[in-house]
């Protein structure tokens, strides 16, 4: 059998030239430093928590510390807003590192590729999946490249229903070309230069905050645990761990003092809040209804009305429910949740619940003082373990809180990923989707995350000891003149399946590529976010990876990076047959030709690497195309709303060579 290569593909390249450097400098912005401590948490039985009032000079000293970063921060952020970045059109999120010439590593660029494996703060606000307005003005605005910046920075995030809450003519005029200069200053208005947690904020109560809009502060007051900005818009969900920094999500679009969008949005303390989905005003939403109108943990909802413990839990209180997700349910072993609602086994349900029941309200600075100790539950004699990894709240090692400080009238929801267990095996939702794949079963995140592979099974071990492992960071590549990769695509009928950690498209068989004579069929293509390869260090909002073989046996991959951008059509039939739970499989109704998929120059990065999924064969061919193509908010939303993270970190490169075909043609 031939084992090919792409290092074997180097016969008969012609050089154009040697390897030229290029450096391409990331902006770094400023550093909060230390976040404020929190308060000492009490024990599970104490009193509801109260957010404790900062002494004014620890106000003083705090808004000294924002001042002095934002004032060297809002240079570089000025400077970015007013050039366009080399070959950026049409809201591409980042422009690619040209065919042709060869990147070298600067600092800035290696603090990036620390972080690229997870989302920064427009990502994050993207996947959450009710910013649609914010990330729509975001990129009128042409701030998408200053909020993907390293950071940190704080984003007060109204949500689609704070932006529903102005008049038409006012969000009309927002999104208009002629008021850009305007719309960034009220979206600067929304950001802190600096990473505040809930806690650092509610350490201002009674004083005001510095933001990324020069001379103008937010009111900042705590009522009842609640931080209220600027006296009417609330935070509603706090702490939303991004790589560069944290969101708190607000029920209102604060208003700059003298802002001309103030005269069609005037509210008292210049802001227009809505009532959002995360916001109980007192008597109005107990723990249960709120959970139940968020929309997103419709199961809980469901288990706790069959565990019969829905009085309990709308009743005095305080309580601190930690909420699983309904992609965290989805993720327990098929037909676990089933068996869970069957009437016979309803002590069992009664006893899972009340393992995510603190009977005492604890908010998210409470829970995090915990750090390295336990808490506990409503489930006698059963603890949780807390710990605290850089801001991000884990309980019980591999089940993170996700949001935070979800207020309702008798307590405190927190979001988690996964479904907690007293015996310790808790499941985490990593994708949104039950496993369904073949051997020891593995997940991106947590315990059995990619840092893990190599040891799940013998069969993995490659992934740990693998030297042509991928992805890979594009950082240093030679520039060559190769021969074009030959497409030979045409419609064919497809399946799209959820095979639990992405969806898959399956191809009939026609289609192949040809790559330095050798012909491999296309069988497969499917999905990651974010990217799986990175370019200095940056990833992209998704991946597409279209899988091949030869006669032989060898695999060639195609990758297409994504970046934000207008709608593409050519996805649509995909993307509205996407099941939403693992196994299910639906045909796409007509033949559908994958070169639609592919840019138009086709020239692409070339290497040896591996598999990115378990068991991380090594031997493909990479091919991964230079010229990303693009997708909208709302079709990328759609995805990670079914896998919200299923991408490998960039492994080693090894020495490996990096290929780049500099002539035209593909």
């Amino acid at each position: 059998m031939r084992k090919r290569t792409m290092s074997s593909n180097l016969k008969g390249i012609r050089t154009y030239g040697a390897p030229i450097i290029m450096a391409l400098a990331l902006i770094l912005t400023g550093c909060f430093g230390s976040s404020a401590p929190a308060a000492a948490a009490p024990e599970a039985d104490a009193a509801p928590a109260v957010a404790a009032e900062a002494p004014a000079g620890d106000a003083e000293n705090m808004n000294a510390t924002l001042q002095a970063e934002t004032v060297a921060l809002r240079a570089q952020l000025t400077e970015m807003l007013t050039a366009q970045p080399a070959g950026a059109e049409n809201g591409a999120e980042a422009a690619t590192p040209e065919p042709g010439h060869a990147a070298e590593p600067t600092p800035a660029a290696e603090a990036g590729h620390e972080a690229a494996a997870g989302m920064d703060i427009v990502d994050t606000a993207i996947h959450a999946g009710h910013f649609t307005t914010l990330i729509k003005a975001v990129e009128a605005a042409g701030l998408v490249e200053a909020l993907k910046a390293a950071g940190p920075m704080t984003l007060l995030a109204p949500t689609d229903a704070a932006f529903a809450a102005l008049p038409p003519e006012t969000l009309a005029a927002l999104l208009m070309p002629e008021n850009k200069a305007e719309l960034i200053n009220l979206l600067m208005y929304h950001v802190m230069t600096a990473k505040a947690m809930a806690a650092d904020i509610s350490g201002l109560n009674g004083n005001s905050t510095n933001t990324g809009l020069e001379g103008k502060q937010i009111a900042v007051a705590v009522e009842h645990d609640k931080i209220m900005l600027n006296t009417t818009v609330a935070v509603t969900i706090a702490d939303i761990i991004a790589t560069n920094g944290v969101i708190h999500e607000i029920n209102g679009v604060l208003m700059p003092e003298g802002s001309s969008f103030m005269a069609g949005a005037a509210a008292e303390g210049h802001g227009t809040a809505a009532a959002g989905a995360h916001d109980a005003p007192a008597g109005e939403m107990d723990i249960v209804a709120t959970a139940s109108q968020t929309g997103h943990f419709t199961k809980l909802v469901a288990a706790i009305e069959a565990a019969g413990l829905a009085e309990t839990l709308k009743g005095v209180g305080p309580f601190t429910l930690l909420a699983p997700t309904d992609a965290a349910f989805a993720a327990l072993p098929a037909g676990t949740l089933d068996n869970l609602l069957n009437p016979d086994n309803k002590q069992k349900l009664v006893d899972l619940l009340m393992y995510h029941v603190i009977m005492a309200k604890a908010v998210a600075s409470d829970v995090a003082s915990l750090n390295g100790r336990t808490a506990n539950t409503g489930l006698t004699g059963k603890k949780l373990n807390i710990t605290v990894d850089n801001d991000t709240v884990m309980i019980n090692g591999n089940v993170k809180v996700t949001a935070a400080d979800i207020m309702a009238t008798n307590g405190v929801i927190h979001e988690i990923n996964g479904v907690l267990s007293a015996d310790g095996t808790s499941v985490v939702a990593a994708d949104g989707a039950p496993a369904a794949h073949a051997g020891a079963q593995w997940e991106y995140e947590g315990a059995i995350g990619p840092a893990a592979w190599g040891a799940l099974s013998a069969d993995y071990a490659t992934c740990s000891s693998g030297m042509s492992q991928s992805p890979i960071d594009i950082r240093i590549y030679q520039p060559l003149g190769l021969e074009d990769i030959g497409f030979s695509y045409q419609p064919v009928p497809m399946k799209i399946k959820n095979n639990g950690h992405t969806i898959q498209a399956n191809i009939d068989a026609g289609n192949s590529i040809t790559v330095d004579g050798v012909v491999f069929n296309l069988l497969q293509f499917h999905f990651h976010t974010p990217s799986e390869h990175t370019l200095l260090g940056r990833a992209l909002p998704m991946e597409l990876h279209l899988v091949h073989k030869d006669a032989d046996g060898n695999l060639a991959v195609v990758g297409v990076l994504i970046t934000i951008g207008a709608a593409n059509a050519n996805f649509a039939e995909i993307w509205s047959h996407m099941p939403a739970v693992a196994d299910e499989e639906q045909p796409v109704p007509a033949p559908l030709n994958p070169l639609t998929l592919l840019p138009k120059d086709r020239r692409a990065y070339r290497y040896s690497g591996s598999l990115t999924t378990p068991p991380c064969s090594e031997g493909v061919n990479w091919l991964l195309l230079a010229t990303p193509i693009q997708m909208s908010t709302d079709q990328i939303a759609a995805f990670r709303t079914l896998f919200p993270l299923n991408a490998r970190p960039v492994q080693p490169l090894h020495d490996r060579p990096v290929l780049v075909d500099v002539t035209i043609g593909g």
